[in-house]
């Protein structure tokens, strides 16, 4: 009796195309498509564009924001804004011969819990004092601690993004120092163990002690080189 061969029946699964898109803030813009097995597989993953591309602004080719793929609906993943960076030959063009740059690093929280990263940056028209340098630093603290506590991760984004932010940022600035230019240089979502800092550390009252308690220094305090702030 011949030996009967098992057959096995082989089934191919096919890849389907998962569209992406950006948040509500953006417009649930397409942010591409990508071929995948499973589609919860692409919860968690980073998609970096170009903010150009995505608000069709020719003035925002040298920024880039990151979304993170957060949930799946059918042929839908849906995002969240994760990340924001201006490119280093952008910073470096802002930056001329007797300007100074003042960088900062530290996290705050937004009105829906989220823990952000903020790096922001400001260039002087003339070299400053480190007394000076300290002041803005705290004032920057106080500012962006007090109004992003108000809003949501992406109405964040949207009024950073939309030019409304930074300006008024500026203006409370001037009243210790007028600065030429205020940018975002970098802003991520931070880990969830992350410190927030309180801005109660960084109120107006104690930029003012700062100022008082140095103000026979600042003229003869000598002027030390800004430091790049650590990735």
């Amino acid at each position: 009796m011949a030996d009967k061969k098992a057959t096995k029946k082989i089934i191919k699964k096919k890849k389907k195309w998962i569209k992406i898109v950006a948040p509500k803030a953006f417009r649930e813009a397409s942010l591409g498509e990508s071929p995948v097995f499973e589609a919860e597989n692409l919860i968690g993953r980073i998609i970096k564009v170009n903010l150009m591309s995505l608000l069709k602004d020719p003035r925002k080719q040298n920024m880039s924001i990151s979304f993170k793929i957060t949930k799946i609906e059918g042929d839908i993943a849906r995002t969240e804004c994760y990340g924001y960076e201006i490119l280093p030959s952008m910073i470096k063009r802002l930056v001329k011969r007797r300007k100074q740059k003042i960088e900062d690093s530290f996290v705050v929280k937004t009105k829906d819990g989220k823990n952000i990263r903020i790096k922001p940056m400001a260039i002087t028209n003339s070299k400053i004092n480190n007394t000076i340098k300290t002041a803005i630093k705290k004032r920057f603290k106080f500012e962006f601690a007090t109004n992003i506590a108000k809003l949501t991760v992406e109405e964040f984004f949207s009024e950073m993004l939309g030019g409304k932010m930074l300006p008024k940022y500026k203006d409370a600035i001037k009243k210790i120092y007028p600065l030429k230019i205020v940018e975002m240089k970098k802003v991520s979502i931070a880990r969830a163990n992350a410190k927030p800092i309180d801005p109660k550390d960084y109120s107006q009252a104690v930029v003012k002690k700062i100022l008082n308690k140095k103000v026979k220094e600042v003229k003869e305090e000598p002027v030390a080189e800004e430091k790049p702030v650590d990735q």
